[in-house]
């Protein structure tokens, strides 16, 4: 049985640079432009659900990322610059996380 786009995606078998430059890096850039417009123009509880939604996606973007550069059979380094945008990454969703945390409070 062969593997759907999201599996895929998800176990590395994508491979390093596609994963990383459409799933990772377009998309992510065309989700976070499509969130700042929703934060300064309709409602910040329309900008949490849109964050839930992305650190989702991310999330399963990352873990392919990291699969896929653990599987990478060309220079070192792009495996160890994928595995370091992923701890930066995820450390920027612990921000965001914390973030909405606290504006849901304050807006309690």
């Amino acid at each position: 049985m062969s593997k759907n786009i999201f599996e895929k995606l998800v176990s590395g078998d994508l491979g390093l640079s596609k994963t990383f430059w459409i799933y990772g890096f377009a998309i992510g850039l065309i989700f976070n432009m499509l969130s700042g417009i929703v934060f300064f123009t309709i409602s910040i509880k329309s900008y949490i659900a849109m964050m839930v939604l992305y650190n989702a996606y991310i999330i399963s973007v990352l873990i392919g990322i990291w699969k896929a550069s653990n599987k990478y059979n060309g220079k070192k380094i792009w495996s160890i610059l994928a595995k370091t945008y992923i701890v930066i990454n995820i450390l920027v969703l612990l921000t965001i996380v914390i973030s909405i945390f606290l504006i849901n409070n304050a807006n309690a």
